[in-house]
Order: C-alpha cells, then sequence, then structure tokens
C-alpha cells in the first residue's frame, strides 16, 4: 500500500496505519543496509541480504515502492545500487540461456546437466546469471517472487530505471539485451538447418518449405535492426518480427504434424529449442523496442517473473528429460489410441467377432502353455532354456497376431490411450461427460468378453491335448508333481501369483509402448516406403509382393515387435529372479486357465477341492490385475503425454455407477444398435 493513500484512511483503521508504517521503517532499514553494502564493494551479498530481509515479509514490494517515493534521496542510492550491480556484470547468457532448452542434442544436455551435479558449477562474480541463480535457489525464494503481482514489479522497476543515478547500468542493460538478441538469432537460424528437421520439414510441407530464408535471415535481420535502433530508438522491429513470426509459424507447424509424420527424440528436442529460442528472441526485441518507460518496464516485469520461475528446473535433469519424452511419449500413444478403436467394440456383431477371435488367441494360448512343459521337462541349460521359453511365448503372440486373433490383457495399453485422447478432446459439459461413460462402458464389456473368450476357449483346447496325449501314450503330457505346483502356485494369498501378476501387467504396459515406439518409427523413417523400394526385396519377390510385404511392415511392424517383446519379457523375467534369488516372475491370465486345466485334469479329483478352488480364484484375480496394473499405467503414462485436464471426472464416474447400477447387462452384453448405448 503506497504511503500517500495512507492518509485517507478513516480513523478507525489507525492500527493498519501502523502496522504499514511499521513495514515502511523495516523496509527502509533494509533498503540502506542494502545501499551501504554497495557502496562497500559487496554487491552480491547486499543482494542476497535485502532477499532474505524484504520476501520474508507479506506485501514487500508495495512497502519498498511506498519507502522511495517517499524519500527521493534513498530512490538515488537505490538506483546508483543496482547500477552499480548491473554495470559490472554481463547480462547476456542470462537472458538468452536461462528457460530456454540448450541447442544441443538430447544427450549431450543431458551429460552437461549430469556434469554439473557431479562437479558443481562455480559461480563467475561477473555474470548475472550466476548471482541471479544463486539468489533464487530455494523454492520458497521463487514462490515469494510469483506471489508478487507483475504489476508491482513492473512499478519497483519504472522508478529504479526512470532515475538519473540508473544511467550506467540502463546502458549495460539495453547493450546486453542486444547481444542477447544477436545470439538467439543465430541459435534460432542454426536449428533451422538441422539436417533432421530440413528433411522433416521437406517431408511435412513439400515446396512450401522453401521459405527457411527467412529463419537463416534471422541474424542479419537482427543486426540491421540493431544497428538502426542505435541510431533512431523509435525504429521499429517490423521487419526482424515479421522474419521471426514466419520462423514461429514454421516452428508450430511441424510440431502439430508430428501425430502425423511421427518423431523422435533428437527431433522433438530440436522443435522444443526452436520454440522456446524464438519465444525468448521476439520478448527480447520487444522490450528493446518499446517506446515508453510503463510499456518497457511491464515487459521487464514479465521478463523477470519468468527468469525467476526458471530457476526451479535450470539444472534439471528430471524437467528436460520430461520436457521432451513428453511428447515423444504421447505420439506414442497417439497410435495406441488410434490402435484403440479397434477394441472398443459399439454392437452385437462386433461383439461376436470380438469374442471369436479372442477364441482363436484362446485356442494357441492353450498349446504354447503346454510346449512350456516340454520345455521345462527337457531340462536345458538355464540360459537355452531361458531363450526356448521366450521363443515360445514371443513367437506364440505373434502367430496369434498373425492370424488376427487378440490376447485380451494386451488391450488395456490401447484402450486406455484412447480414453485419454477423448478426455483430452472432449470439453467439460454433460453431453461430453455422457459420451464419455459410455465409452468406459463399451471398453469393459469388450475387455470382459476379450477375457471370455481368452479363457472360454484355452481351458477346452488344454484339456482336449491333454485326453488326445493320454489316449495316445497312456499317460499325462504333465507330470503330477508338477501338476500340484501348478495349482499351488496360483493359491491367492499363499503364493506370489498377484505380484507376479502385477509384474506381468508392468511387461503389458511395456511391450505396449514398445509397439507405440515402432509405430511412430514407422511413420517418421518411412519404414514401409524404403522398403518398397529394396533392391534385394524387389530381387527376391518382385515389385507386387514386395509392395505389399512393405505396406504390411508399416502398418503392423509395432504390433509384431511389441508382440516379441511381451513374450521375451514373459519368458525372461523368471530367469532374472532366478539369477538374484528374488521372488519375481510372471503369471498371465490365459495361461494360469490353460495350466490350470492341465493340472485339474492331470489329477482327475486326486487333488484336494479346496486346492482346485483356490487355484480358479487366484486366475481370476490375476486377470484383474494384469488388467488393472497394465490400464492404469497405460492411462497415467496417455494423460501426462498430454497434459489433459478434465473438470467433470466425478460426473463421468457417477454414470458409469448409475449404468452399472439400472443397466449392468450393458457391461458384459451389447445393446442392439450402437444408439441404444449412446441413449
Amino acid at each position: 500500500m503506497h504511503v500517500r493513500a495512507l492518509s485517507f484512511l478513516p480513523a478507525r483503521n489507525d492500527a493498519l496505519l501502523d502496522d504499514n508504517r511499521g513495514m515502511t521503517l523495516t523496509t527502509t532499514t533494509a533498503l540502506h543496509r542494502f545501499v551501504e553494502a554497495s557502496r562497500a564493494g559487496a554487491g552480491a551479498v547486499a543482494v542476497h541480504d535485502l532477499k532474505a530481509d524484504l520476501l520474508a515479509q507479506a506485501a514487500a514490494i508495495d512497502a519498498v515502492i511506498a519507502a522511495l517515493r517517499a524519500d527521493p534521496a534513498l530512490l538515488a542510492n537505490f538506483a546508483d545500487a543496482i547500477d552499480t550491480l548491473l554495470s559490472a556484470r554481463r547480462h547476456r547468457f542470462l537472458y538468452a540461456e536461462t528457460g530456454v532448452l540448450e541447442p544441443t542434442s538430447f544427450s549431450r544436455t543431458l551429460r552437461s546437466r549430469l556434469g554439473s551435479r557431479l562437479l558443481p558449477h562455480v559461480a563467475d562474480a561477473g555474470l548475472l546469471r550466476d548471482l541471479f541463480g544463486s539468489t533464487f535457489q530455494s523454492d520458497a525464494d521463487i514462490a515469494a517472487v510469483e506471489a508478487v503481482p507483475v504489476e508491482s514489479w513492473a512499478t519497483l522497476f519504472q522508478l529504479v530505471t526512470s532515475s538519473t543515478a540508473f544511467v550506467a547500468g540502463a546502458s549495460q542493460s539495453a547493450r546486453e539485451c542486444d547481444a542477447a538478441i544477436a545470439m538467439l538469432a543465430a541459435r534460432a537460424a542454426g536449428l533451422a538447418v538441422d539436417p533432421d528437421r530440413v528433411r522433416y520439414d521437406h517431408a511435412v510441407r513439400g515446396s512450401e518449405a522453401a521459405n527457411e530464408a527467412d529463419v537463416l535471415e534471422l541474424p542479419a535481420a537482427a543486426r540491421r535492426w540493431i544497428n538502426a535502433h542505435a541510431q533512431d530508438p523509435h525504429e521499429s522491429p517490423k521487419e526482424l518480427l515479421k522474419k521471426l513470426a514466419t520462423a514461429q509459424d514454421a516452428v508450430e507447424t511441424l510440431r502439430k504434424a508430428v501425430p502425423l509424420h511421427g518423431t523422435s527424440l533428437a527431433l522433438t528436442h530440436s522443435l522444443h529449442a526452436a520454440h522456446q529460442t524464438l519465444e525468448r528472441l521476439r520478448d527480447l526485441v520487444l522490450i528493446r523496442a518499446a517506446l515508453d518507460d510503463e510499456e518497457r518496464a511491464a515487459r521487464c516485469a514479465t521478463l523477470f517473473v519468468e527468469l525467476v520461475g526458471a530457476q526451479r528446473t535450470e539444472q534439471s535433469l528430471r524437467h528436460v528429460f520430461s520436457q521432451v519424452a513428453d511428447d515423444v511419449a504421447l505420439q506414442i500413444t497417439e497410435h495406441a489410441s488410434e490402435t484403440g478403436e479397434h477394441y472398443v467394440t459399439d454392437d452385437r456383431p462386433q461383439w461376436w467377432h470380438m469374442l471369436r477371435v479372442a477364441g482363436g488367441a484362446g485356442v494357441i494360448v492353450g498349446a504354447m502353455a503346454l510346449l512350456k512343459v516340454f520345455i521345462a521337462q527337457a531340462h536345458l541349460a538355464p540360459l537355452w532354456e531361458t531363450l526356448a521359453i521366450c521363443l515360445n511365448y514371443g513367437l506364440g503372440f505373434v502367430l496369434i497376431h498373425l492370424l488376427h486373433f487378440t490376447v485380451a490383457t494386451k488391450q488395456p495399453a490401447m484402450t486406455a490411450a484412447l480414453l485419454a485422447a477423448r478426455l483430452d478432446q472432449e470439453d467439460a459439459t454433460p453431453a461430453s461427460a455422457a459420451r464419455l461413460a459410455d465409452l468406459i462402458v463399451r471398453t469393459v464389456r469388450t475387455q470382459v468378453v476379450a477375457i471370455v473368450g481368452n479363457v472360454a476357449l484355452a481351458v477346452p483346447t488344454a484339456l482336449l491335448i491333454l485326453f488326445a496325449f493320454r489316449a495316445a501314450t497312456g499317460q499325462s503330457p504333465v507330470p503330477e508333481a508338477k501338476a500340484q505346483h501348478m495349482l499351488a502356485e496360483l493359491h491367492p494369498w499363499a503364493s506370489w501369483a498377484l505380484l507376479h501378476a502385477a509384474i506381468a501387467g508392468v511387461c503389458l504396459f511395456l511391450s505396449g509402448v514398445i509397439s507405440g515406439y515402432y509405430d511412430n518409427l514407422c511413420v517418421f523413417g518411412r519404414v514401409g516406403a524404403r522398403l518398397a523400394v529394396h533392391p534385394v526385396l524387389l530381387r527376391m519377390l518382385g515389385h507386387a509382393r514386395t509392395a505389399r510385404f512393405a505396406r504390411y511392415i508399416g502398418h503392423n511392424l509395432g504390433a509384431l515387435l511389441g508382440n516379441l517383446s511381451f513374450g521375451f519379457m514373459l519368458g525372461g523375467v523368471g530367469f532374472i529372479g532366478f539369477l538374484t534369488g528374488l521372488p519375481i516372475d510372471i503369471r498371465h491370465v490365459a495361461f494360469a486357465s490353460a495350466n490350470t486345466a492341465y493340472a485339474l485334469g492331470t489329477l482327475q479329483g486326486h487333488e484336494p477341492e479346496s486346492a482346485a478352488a483356490m487355484a480358479i480364484i487366484g486366475v481370476v484375480l490375476v486377470g484383474a490385475v494384469n488388467v488393472a496394473v497394465s490400464y492404469g499405467l497405460a492411462f497415467a503414462t496417455a494423460f501426462r503425454a498430454r497434459h489433459a485436464r478434465y473438470e467433470r471426472a466425478g460426473l463421468v464416474l457417477r454414470l458409469v455407477l448409475k449404468r452399472l447400477i439400472r443397466r449392468p447387462q450393458d457391461f458384459v452384453w451389447p445393446p442392439r444398435t450402437p444408439a441404444a448405448s449412446d441413449a
């Protein structure tokens, strides 16, 4: 509150007046201490002391403004101290680099920040950036600065910069700002000619990508305007801002094209760096081009708060990784969400189709489960046994995909990405909440029928194989000791079954990530188009078959590698447990149901009824944990990657619960038409 305003307060606010006078006196003392310390040559220490004195108080900046306005001599001394502080330091690195992603590669940026953690940076007394970083290094300091309205900072800046004692500091700030503008313009031009970005730009925009010249001319345009502005402060940066806007439009066009054309970690890092570089360049140009002190102070205050906030993540490994990785994760989940459309049934024909393709997978799973038993009975060396089991799982899942069947537990990674995408697209209205609730119902229904299809045919397939083997050989393919062990390892609480089911859920999630990654790689690397012109394939298969093969790989490489990797994860986790002695393994609902069928068929009533009942309960719980863990991880990843916010989540959940109470059959059996479901 300004001191002059206090004289107009009514008498009943005398206590408030005394409080503000007390703060003004305390603030005045702190300002005098800062001035004296600055005159003694301890400018950096003075800044830290002033921050400690003022930022700990509420409304401290308003009190500083009031004290400086009330005492012109104090204002002149304070401005002189700030002038001394700024004129003796170089500012350009603070303006051009703080809060702007490094233009180097993603890996080099990580190595640089990791190196600064292992061997801390030595502060340079001649750099304003280092003083700035040491002053605002705690979350409390940064929060205190951000809590002050930008208008208050602008008023304080205008008071200081308009003082006649701030001549040298103003001149140094202007020179350093011009240097930062030149640095950023050169950096933007360098990022524009990055080979990956140039190729990507031409792939996205074709002939329109020829306007790269506008970006490459930024450094020259920046130098021309800086020189002209030095001669005439009213020189408009119109030409520079036009080229800058063109460069920003080009970057935004490429960023928006990523879902269609794919991306890479290096390209995403480059586009992020270019976006932030151009934004900062624009901010600095507008600050230097401001024609009146009030506008310049307002822009400086906004930049000051931004620079302070950037100190939170200036050397953060997690921030630089998450900032770029979120974009890559978005592209991976974007492809997964497109696939997820195929895993949501709308009507009864689609429901029956899902039951059939899930049943087909169940038949193959029943055979894979017995093949694993045979591999274990072969008593191979641990490494070769593990490799054989991995190939059994991996090639089996690939066969399931080639035959257009589906494994139920593979769906959550796709449907979770689909739900996150819909949440991001929908607005917070009752109608959108109803659509999302219906999508959840249809997703649950599809997941249920897929699990039922897997289990419903995995069990009879296992029993059919067992009885056929017994009829042919006179003995069970599964030894009794192994059968008893199969039942015991599915006991819900007397074994590690649920932990192993959770590990399988993590593996399912990771396989979905791998699938999305290679789908993105296929698009970004144009794998299908490149295979179509591969000379070896053309000689071996001919043009027509090569074209069909390339088209299939282009659309299915992610799914094939995702299935293969899932198989190797399922087979390899147990081997890791064997090597480390840790109780880690996998339990997958389809294989668990097939194993239960083999065990019960082998023992034929000789097992305790309680063991059989517990194993069946265990199969149900294993399936629930598989789906819950996989879906939870996939949804959290997709939701975070999109930075999605949905304010009607409570309404969506209420609608789903209401649907469960009123029409529970909708969660397992579809209505006759999709319209009935929507209603």
